[in-house]
């Protein structure tokens, strides 16, 4: 057990002292497994990089070797002590990659004994909120990991609250991270942003319409998706905003990024040098073939198609599409 906690050793020996917490954690007592664990947490904020790392996966064993069912009561009580000292290491922890790890570790926390531990959801909430406008993408994207696993756990107030916050976050923050935010929400539990589907739709038109720039492309793809995945999971309350939704998808299925990007305002001159840029740009799609940021006006196409057929389909099965 003490090798366990300390996760010192050989290189050679670390894997399998990992390893061995998975069956270690079903044959001690859960006051001793609580022990382990908080030494392990405590390990997980170390200056050791090489500590810090092994400590971080070897929690991930033993998360996952906890039961999740409702007659076990060890999965709740280690969440319950280590929770918060995640929640304070997020807050304190200077280096990015400390905070993805920590969100990291709290989402396992989230998703699997959420449910358990209503007590930690409002300091989560609290914590997640604050760090959803974080500089760094890997952090904000485990934030929003972290904020669709509380959604599905937290209570109707609690709820509420956080789907108020991040509707009105939107005109104050990085768009795209809480559209993300939405979409993350309603792929895991939909069916609760069904009252709020007249407040959230329309904020999502709103960041559609205005968005703009290369960035923008990313914004509309965001939103796409949202509106994609509130149709599928939210027909009913959807039913209001089908159509203008489908028209929505129809109009900006006409519009090409690659082709018409920085030529709205441009003159005759640039017709006539436009088959060389256009040479010019191809030939820096094929160079670059790998970056993320050419992709994105694919995957919108692909958005946007993926939710005409959807928002159509839903549309006709409930005799709304009128000629």
């Amino acid at each position: 057990l003490r090798a366990c906690i300390h996760l010192r050793g050989p290189a050679k020996v670390q894997p399998t002292l990992r390893r061995s917490l998975g069956p270690l954690v079903k044959k001690v007592r859960p006051t001793e497994l609580v022990g382990l664990a908080d030494k392990i947490c405590d390990n997980m904020m170390a200056k050791d990089d090489q500590l810090r790392e092994h400590s971080g996966l070897g929690m991930k064993t033993l998360l996952s070797g906890l039961s999740s069912g409702k007659a076990s009561a060890a999965g709740p009580m280690v969440v319950q002590q280590i929770g918060p000292k995640l929640l304070d290491g997020v807050a304190r922890a200077e280096s990015p990659q400390v905070k993805a790890e920590l969100l990291d570790t709290l989402y396992t926390c989230l998703d699997r004994f959420g449910t358990g531990v209503p007590e930690l959801h409002g300091g989560v909430e609290e914590c997640l909120l604050a760090f959803l406008s974080h500089a760094n993408s890997t952090v904000r994207k485990r934030c929003i990991q972290c904020t669709a696993a509380l959604a599905q756990c937290a209570g109707d107030d609690l709820f509420a609250h956080l789907v108020g916050a991040v509707l009105a976050a939107m005109d104050s923050g990085d768009a795209s991270t809480y559209v993300q935010v939405v979409g993350g929400i309603s792929r895991n539990v939909g069916f609760r942003l069904g009252p709020y589907v007249d407040q959230i739709v329309p904020v999502l038109f709103t960041q559609l319409e205005g968005a703009s720039g290369e960035q923008g492309d990313v914004l509309r793809e965001s939103c796409l998706q949202s509106i994609e995945s509130l149709a599928k999971r939210c027909p009913q309350e959807m039913a209001s905003v089908a159509e203008p939704a489908l028209r929505k998808s129809m109009e900006l299925l006409k519009y090409e990024p690659n082709l018409y990007e920085d030529y709205e305002d441009d003159g005759d001159d640039m017709e006539e040098d436009e088959d060389d840029d256009e040479d010019e740009s191809d030939s820096d799609d094929y160079t670059d073939s790998d970056s993320d940021d050419e992709d994105h006006p694919y995957f919108m196409q692909h958005a946007r198609a993926r939710e005409g057929d959807l928002i159509g389909e839903e549309a006709e099965n409930q005799k709304l599409i009128v000629d």
